[in-house]
């Protein structure tokens, strides 16, 4: 199973929170979410972490998925 993070992040801070917001929750670089949200980085094991807390205190929505 693939979880597409980008759509995650992105679908998840919606009108929630801005990235600089999210990036301090995670605390991650503001940079770091963009580069996240873009696809062109995966997040650390300690970030999933972190969001899948931050997910579930906000409202939590089903993951996005593929099959392998």
């Amino acid at each position: 199973m693939k979880v597409y993070w980008a759509q995650e992040f992105r679908t998840f801070r919606g009108r929630r929170f801005t990235q600089a917001q999210l990036a301090r929750a995670l605390g991650i670089t503001r940079r770091a979410v963009i580069y996240i949200e873009q696809g062109e980085r995966e997040p650390r094991l300690r970030t999933i972490e972190k969001f899948k807390k931050l997910r579930s205190k906000h409202g939590k929505r089903e993951t996005t998925t593929a099959s392998s």
